[in-house]
Formats: structure tokens, sequence, C-alpha cells
């Protein structure tokens, strides 16, 4: 009997990553996703990383407190999914901010942030 899928499947995962992340070919993968704005000045790496930590913590506080304030079930569950599948987009765009400034090439859901000179000489 034929195999009912080719051995070889393309891959999304670009190949200058170092590793590969949690939603590499998802329709959530930074790599598809269009520019939408442009980013400000202040928009480094690392405050960014700091952010999207404050991010995930507040999605976590918001969770809780819909859990604990809302009545109906439907509403309720679908408040907490959406606030993990945020909690979860952030924490992995976070990882991806920790490494991208030694390959110039950082996003943060598919924005482009620049790397600033002090962190990377060669990506000017």
């Amino acid at each position: 009997m034929p195999h009912r899928y080719p051995r070889s499947v393309p891959s999304t995962i670009r190949e200058d990553r170092l590793t590969p992340t949690f939603l590499d070919g998802t329709v959530l993968d930074p790599d598809l996703l269009p520019e939408i704005v442009s980013l400000p000045r202040w928009a480094e790496p690392d405050r960014l990383r700091s952010a999207t930590a404050i991010g995930v913590l507040l999605a976590m506080i918001l969770a809780v407190l819909a859990i604990r304030l809302l009545s109906r079930v439907v509403v309720r569950s679908v408040v907490v999914i959406g606030l993990a599948v945020l909690a979860i987009g952030l924490w992995d765009q976070r990882t991806e901010l920790g490494t991208c400034a030694a390959t110039c090439d950082c996003s943060l859901f598919g924005q482009v942030v620049k790397v600033p000179f002090d962190l990377n000489p060669r990506c000017s």
C-alpha cells in the first residue's frame, strides 16, 4: 500500500533561524505576517523583550480575573483561550527577540525591529 503522504514535506522554517519556534508554519508565524506599521525608534529588541514579558504577565492576570468575574461559561472560555493564545504568542516572540541581534533579523509579529549599533555593529 503506498504512503498517504510524501516523505519530504516542504518546510516553512527559515534557514537563517538558529532554532525553529513554536509558531513556525502556523497562521501566527511572524514570517508570514505582513508589515502593517513601522515601529518607533525606541522599539529595540531589549526593550521589546521586556515589554513582551510584561504583556505575558498581564495576559495571565486578565485570565485569572476573567475566570473569577465572568459568569457565562462560553464567554469565560473564549476570553481565557484568547488570552492564553496571546500569552503563548508573546512568549514565542520574546524568545526570538533574545537571539535575533546576532543575525540582524529582528521582528515582532512580522513588524521589522531595527537592531541598534551598540548591540551588533554589523547591523547598521
